[in-house]
């Protein structure tokens, strides 16, 4: 399984409530924020990323609907978060 294939499979435990592990240090601790960019259509994008290492996977074109995500819509992204 490839880098990105690993992300996408924790990402989805991580959503599900499942544990999930980051793919680079091993981490447990998740975190995810929303940036909403069309208020009318609630449509955006953000990212999810390990606590740890700073290390995150953008998720793109997201439609923000329900109160789980509302509460998640952030001004930005934290500083320092490496991309993979």
């Amino acid at each position: 399984m490839d880098k990105r294939q690993k992300w996408i499979s924790e990402i989805a435990n991580f959503i599900a409530g499942r544990v999930a592990q980051c793919p680079v240090c091993g981490g447990h601790n998740f975190k995810d924020g929303y940036i909403e960019l069309d208020k009318e259509k609630h449509i955006g994008w953000g990212a999810v990323w390990c606590e740890k290492c700073l290390h995150a996977f953008v998720i793109s074109r997201i439609i923000l609907s329900g109160e789980n995500i509302h509460k998640k819509i952030i001004p930005h992204l934290p500083n320092g978060l490496k991309f993979v």
